[in-house]
């Protein structure tokens, strides 16, 4: 997540919330919707309003594992 607590997928702008901000989170690709899991939880599900195919299958940036 980014540090505001959005991110982008598909052409969609999802809005998952700053508690999560810096962390790796996983998106569920469907027909209809995007599902946001966080370590097996459903933090949000948004409706894909744009069929845009998806091309990259990694995100970019900076991940800070916590070990």
């Amino acid at each position: 997540m980014s540090s505001n607590g959005s991110l982008k997928v598909a052409g969609c702008k999802v809005q998952v919330g700053q508690v999560r901000r810096g962390k790796v989170v996983t998106v569920v690709l469907e027909e209809t919707q995007l599902r946001v899991l966080f370590e097996g939880e459903l933090l949000s599900v948004h409706p894909r309003t744009i069929l845009k195919e998806v091309n990259r299958l990694r995100a970019s940036g900076h991940i800070d594992y916590e070990i």
